[in-house]
């Protein structure tokens, strides 16, 4: 059987075999991977069919902030043994990455059947059953929002906000003038050139650092755009001699 009926069969024996005070859920399949939450995919429950390892992991996965995380690690780590009672020794309780963690099995991957199936969906049903009173509990507590703490959602709105208000503001805030730069003083050949033009007939007030409008040789004079220079057609050789025919 391939992976993704497989998962589907996994799902129906286990919602037929769990009470129905633990469900509504909400389910979906990613590959080889069955997940359940109740509201928070960030925290869900996971049925991982590993084949590079040839194990069939069954968890409860804790991938929201680090703060709640440690959260829900102490709220399990409080009932260790109630949890190995009823799942076995092969349960554990482990930081995944830098900051999510799981509570999670592991069995051996044995072919895809429907005997496989009905054992995950059993063990897979005991974990659900032993853990949602809190999850639930926990998840509903999350979503309202407290003094200084926010839900996921309201604080995405809230940073919204924020951006918002600010870029009203920088809009409405008044511009301030530029401030023109003071001239430096000029140069002495400056002014020596303003003294030739005098004597030469121009008026008073010229620019001091009047400049000839001839450019400069191998500089192109500031102002114009620049002419991009095509190559020339070379010319045709002539053959001497005989004519072409």
């Amino acid at each position: 059987m391939q992976q993704q009926p497989f998962l589907q069969l996994v799902l129906e024996r286990l919602e037929t075999g769990t009470p129905p005070e633990l469900r509504p859920w909400h389910a979906r399949q990613r590959h080889a991977m069955l997940q359940i939450h109740y509201g928070n995919p960030r925290v869900h429950y996971e049925l991982w069919l590993q084949g590079r390892s040839g194990r069939a992991e069954l968890g409860l996965h804790f991938e929201d902030e680090p703060e709640r995380n440690q959260r829900w690690c102490a709220v399990f780590a409080a009932r260790a043994l109630e949890l190995l009672e009823a799942l076995g020794p092969t349960l554990e309780l482990e930081d995944w990455t830098a900051s999510w963690t799981r509570l999670h099995l592991t069995v051996p991957l044995r072919p895809l059947d429907a005997e496989f199936a009905a054992e995950l969906a059993e063990t897979f049903g005991r974990l659900i059953a032993c853990t949602a009173a809190d999850l639930r509990r926990g998840i509903v507590e999350a979503a309202i929002p407290r003094s200084g703490h926010l839900a996921p959602g309201a604080r995405r709105l809230a940073r919204v906000r924020r951006c918002s208000e600010s870029a009203c503001a920088h809009s409405a805030r008044p511009r301030h003038a530029a401030v023109p730069r003071p001239r430096a003083a000029p140069s002495a050949d400056a002014l020596n050139r303003r003294r030739r033009l005098m004597a030469a007939g121009w008026p008073a007030d010229c620019s001091a650092d009047f400049r000839s409008s001839a450019p400069a040789r191998g500089r192109r004079p500031r102002g114009r755009p620049s002419r991009r220079r095509w190559p020339r057609p070379r010319p045709r050789r002539r053959v001497s001699g005989r004519r072409r025919g």
